[in-house]
């Protein structure tokens, strides 16, 4: 999850009589009031992306415990190279803007799925490890795309017509694309070695995703905690 940077605020100091509280000028108490509501927002949108990472983590540790199994395994490997020929034909619909990041994303993508057939032919850890090294690179690189794509022109409202609803409905598409991505690339780590009973596994990898959440937390009361800190400052 990518967490908001922390804001630093600097204050050139102001002309007259130095003061604190109720004694600092109008204008010094208007721009610490703005620099508070700032500092306030980037605490709400790390809250909101504590609750989206923690939901992400959970999903992604759902699917890798529901697809342990070798059969399973097999069938979401079959699935996400499905999914990576699909990402290749969308990223290649009309002249949308990805921000200068499509070129790449298709690269990789088309890689990725050569690595993920070869190992759907040659059911081996070696292969399967090239599969999933080439499902993060295709990530990454998707995920960059998609990224600016989202930010430029959003998910829709189901409401658009022509080359919006177009692009809304591929902007749903790869997103939903890039999660399944991404979950595959960690299902195929998960089960890089051989396991011998499935539930202790499933205990184990479900013991990580408390640690990973519990990281994560901490992460950002971290980040809170400093953002805190700077308000307090500012309200002397």
């Amino acid at each position: 999850m990518a967490l908001v940077a922390l804001v630093v605020i600097f204050f050139l100091p102001a002309a007259g009589p130095a003061g604190a509280g109720p004694k600092d000028p109008p204008a010094v108490k208007a721009q610490k009031a703005a620099a508070i509501k700032v500092l306030e927002q980037e605490i709400r949108m790390l809250r909101a992306q504590e609750t989206m990472g923690l939901k992400t983590l959970d999903a992604r540790y759902n699917f890798i415990t529901r697809y342990l199994a070798p059969h399973e395994v097999h069938q979401q490997m079959e699935a996400v190279a499905l999914v990576l020929h699909n990402v290749h034909e969308t990223l290649t619909i009309g002249n949308f803007d990805y921000g200068g990041n499509r070129k790449a994303a298709l690269a990789s993508v088309e890689v990725a799925e050569h690595h993920v057939r070869n190992a759907l032919r040659i059911n081996t850890f070696e292969e399967r490890a090239l599969a999933a090294k080439q499902l993060q690179v295709a990530h990454v690189d998707l995920n960059k795309a998609v990224e600016y794509s989202l930010k430029k022109y959003g998910l829709g409202t189901g409401k658009e017509t022509g080359e919006a609803e177009t692009r809304a409905t591929a902007n749903r598409q790869l997103a939903d694309s890039d999660q399944k991505i991404e979950f595959t690339y960690f299902l195929l780590t998960a089960v890089n070695h051989e396991i011998t009973d499935f539930q202790v596994e499933k205990r184990n990898l479900l013991a990580q995703r408390e640690l990973d959440k519990k990281v994560m937390r901490q992460q950002v009361a971290l980040q809170i905690k400093q953002l805190e800190g700077q308000i307090k400052a500012l309200r002397k």
